[in-house]
């Protein structure tokens, strides 16, 4: 059986030629245009997957890393408030030996009570650092201060404030204020008003020496934890930040095109369609004769 090819059958067959060389030069003008090899997931269905996957690890990456910035803030501002605190136990300390001179007056053990009212003042607002409205020694407490007027402590016993800061990683950014001040009528705070009263009315004060060493070493303690913490978070953006590139590498090239192999796809389709213009329009040419058929 034979089957008659028709001029309608010839014609079908060229314009659908045609569309599909005017398809992929279109296909290859809007790579190069836009850069991206993904213009819809049926472009590339696994690498539509891969490239979900990626931009879900991208966003995990930089919660992680405003995650550090965050806990940064909090250790930087307890790395501070830490270190005014051991200045100010120092200071105290300092007037307490003083102190212990026999040939001062009243009139100086007075000036030096001053002295410390002013450092324990200092030391309650050290001991009240906040950062985001948020005592950095009073753990996960919402309360403004972690101490108030009568050196109660209002954070939560065994509480921590802590940020994860990548995979199964997480650090403790805050710090225990009752471990490192202690809290009411044990505080160091209410200990300086022992010795400025004690001051005031003539005594001796040699006893606050011994309790001013053990404040200093509890700062201490809590001084080396944060610089471990600061430590930790420091390796953790050093690691987000190499993540990040890698991340944004393994994406663009699932995604983008390369440039130059673009520009030559597009020369080449853009060649394919211009001859298979030229193609039809020498073997489609028609005459008078074939029109009135």
């Amino acid at each position: 059986m034979t089957m008659r090819i028709t001029d309608q059958m010839v014609y079908g067959s060229q314009a659908r030629n045609l569309q599909s060389s005017l398809a992929a030069l279109a296909a290859a003008q809007q790579r190069a245009t836009t850069g991206l090899k993904l213009q819809r997931p049926s472009d590339d269905p696994a690498g539509a997957v891969t490239s979900l996957q990626l931009r879900g690890e991208q966003a995990q990456n930089d919660q992680y890393v405003r995650n550090i910035t965050d806990g940064t803030a909090w250790t930087s501002a307890a790395d501070a408030a830490l270190s005014q605190t051991s200045t100010l136990i120092r200071q105290a300390r300092d007037a307490v030996v003083q102190a212990g001179n026999g040939s001062l007056n009243q009139s100086a053990l007075d000036a030096l009570a001053d002295k410390l009212s002013g450092i324990r003042d200092g030391l309650l607002a050290q001991a009240n650092t906040t950062v985001g409205g948020r005592s950095v020694f009073a753990g996960t407490s919402d309360a403004g201060a972690a101490f108030d007027a009568s050196y109660t402590f209002s954070g939560i016993a065994g509480s921590s404030v802590t940020r994860r800061i990548g995979d199964g990683q997480s650090v403790r950014v805050d710090v225990d204020g009752s471990a490192v001040y202690g809290q009411g009528a044990t505080s160091l705070f209410a200990q300086l008003d022992g010795v400025i009263s004690d001051l005031r009315a003539g005594n001796p004060v040699g006893y606050a020496i011994g309790q001013l060493d053990a404040a200093q070493q509890a700062v201490g303690s809590a001084q080396a934890a944060v610089g471990s913490a600061e430590n930790q978070l420091a390796a953790a953006k050093a690691a987000q930040a190499t993540a990040a590139v890698q991340l944004t590498q393994r994406r663009s090239d699932v995604e983008n095109v390369d440039t130059a192999q673009a520009a030559i796809d597009l020369t080449n389709r853009d060649n394919v369609y211009q001859a298979a213009l030229l193609v039809v329009t020498n073997t489609m040419q028609t005459n008078l004769t074939d029109f009135l058929r």
